[in-house]
């Protein structure tokens, strides 16, 4: 009989190596999570390269963090003003930071992606990467603040104004203006200086400074100057100056009567001065071509005020009954309506023709000036200055006649009348070897007396040349030595007015 062997029964172990593996994988999920949590509280929440607001935080944790921001921009914002050197807090400036806010937001948005993989980087044992991060920082800024800094602090103290010179009375002195300075542009300056509470590393601004030269002299502190020069000499007959910057084409003309303003253009005999169209007018004629004989006449007619000279000019190379006519007509020709000459110098001469002009037909002022010869102060002013311009070669319509009188007749007339010298008048109210080019003239009345001194001249002086004319008149006598000393005190304040930098001093100071 044969006996079977009995199978012996295998234990089942599927179960226990699931329950096992379960087991095992529970536990690595329960690790994984306590390690996540156990990462999430550690410190070291910030990756490597990040930085906020350009400040590197990477590495730190949250307090540290938060102390690094603060810190940083609490540094104070410098600006440099011409080498002034301020300092402003941030706040005063408008700046406020909140870092714990900053970093809360920046964690909510962003902080839990970086955890997450800062943790697979440590569950994997891998160093954490530098990736380079910047985030952006939004400060409260109050801009308003800024521009109020600028405009209540920094302008009012830092800002130099220009000062223009201005007359010290009493004197023929000026006082110099100041140049001055300021910021160049406010609104940039804002910008400039936001841009540096914004910045961690370059807190400094330098302001752009525009500097700002010295206005000139007004002319109508000039004008204030000369009628306190009037007043003081106590001149209380008509005195009118006029003058004329030959390169700006600048004019002043200003007259008064008993010290108060009246209008300009008074009719004037001219006496000795209408012989500057006399010249004018005879080198019209002879196209510039002056033989030897009118050039003697010429020089002895503006030099020495002869009057022969003169009648030998204008009946030699004009004509020899109308010649003062046809100066008139030249002088019209130019647009002078107020400057005739209406009959020679000799004695007994005829007055060839009787002349209304708007000066001499005035109601409200007529110091019965010569039938035979008057002007008004802009019309020989005007005159020296088109003569000037034509010796230089200025352009035709700044000359004489669109160019009938050439440049070398011009400088003819300039050389001679720079020969006149008589230490008195305008001349006397100039510097020591200033070259003036000038014409004086007076007459006495039927009376016998002194009413009426006239000068009129270009004083050369480079870009600086201008043309002086200055007429006085009184119905009393005026005592030429007096006469002359106020038109060279008034002289000297022209001057001066103009050479701010290099005045000259009064001869008897």
């Amino acid at each position: 009989m044969l006996l079977r062997k009995k199978k012996k029964k295998r234990a089942n172990w599927r179960p226990l190596t699931a329950s096992i593996g379960a087991a095992f994988i529970l536990a690595a999920i329960v690790l994984t999570l306590i390690d996540f949590a156990n990462f999430g509280g550690s410190e070291n929440l910030y990756p490597a390269g990040l930085r906020i607001g350009g400040i590197p935080v990477g590495n730190l944790s949250r307090a540290e963090a938060e102390a690094r921001l603060e810190g940083s921009f609490k540094i104070p914002v410098e600006l440099n003003y011409r080498g002034a050197r301020m300092q402003f807090a941030p706040e005063t400036l408008g700046f406020q930071l909140n870092a714990s806010q900053v970093l809360d937001s920046f964690e909510s948005s962003k902080g839990k992606t970086l955890k997450a993989e800062l943790w697979w980087q440590h569950l994997w044992g891998r160093v954490s990467e530098n990736k380079a991060m910047n985030i952006d920082l939004h400060p409260n800024i109050d801009e308003t603040a800024i521009r109020t800094l600028i405009e209540q602090e920094i302008q009012p103290r830092y800002d130099q104004k220009a000062y223009a010179p201005y007359p010290l009375l009493n004197t023929t002195y000026f006082e110099p203006g100041n140049p001055g300075w300021k910021i160049a542009d406010p609104e940039q300056a804002a910008a400039a200086i936001l841009a540096a509470l914004t910045s961690p590393t370059n807190r400094q601004v330098t302001l752009d400074i525009v500097d700002l030269p010295a206005p000139s002299l007004d002319p109508k502190l000039l004008e204030v100057a000369l009628k306190v020069i009037i007043q003081n000499e106590g001149f209380d007959g008509i005195v009118e100056i006029y003058t004329q910057d030959v390169g700006s084409g600048e004019i002043l003309h200003m007259a008064q009567q008993a010290y108060q303003a009246v209008p300009v253009d008074i009719a004037y005999s001219g006496a000795s001065t209408i012989k500057i169209p006399i010249a004018v007018s005879v080198m019209r004629h002879l196209n510039g071509d002056l033989p030897g004989l009118a050039e003697g006449w010429i020089l002895q007619m503006l030099t020495k005020s002869l009057n022969p000279p003169a009648d030998a000019l204008m009946k030699t190379y004009l004509d020899e009954t109308l010649g003062p006519l046809l100066v008139t007509q030249d002088m019209q020709d130019l647009g002078y309506q107020n400057t005739f000459l209406a009959g020679y110098f000799a004695d007994g001469s005829p007055l060839l023709q009787r002349f209304t002009t708007p000066a001499n037909s005035r109601g409200d002022i007529n110091i019965n000036p010569d039938d035979y010869n008057q002007t008004v102060p802009s019309e020989i002013g005007d005159l020296l200055a088109r003569i000037y311009q034509c010796s230089i070669g200025a352009p035709e319509e700044k000359g004489l006649y669109k160019g009938q009188i050439g440049q070398a007749a011009c400088q003819h007339i300039v050389t001679v009348m720079s020969q006149n010298m008589m230490g008195a008048l305008i001349e006397a109210g100039l510097p020591p070897g200033q070259a003036i080019a000038h014409k004086h003239g007076w007459i006495s009345d039927t009376d016998g007396l002194l009413h009426t001194i006239s000068d009129a001249g270009i004083i050369l002086d480079g870009e600086k040349t201008y043309v002086e004319v200055i007429f006085i008149h009184s119905p009393q006598q005026i005592i030429f030595d007096t006469g002359s000393y106020l038109v060279a005190r008034l002289s000297q304040c022209i001057y001066n007015s103009k050479h701010i930098d290099n005045q000259t001093a009064w001869l008897g100071e």
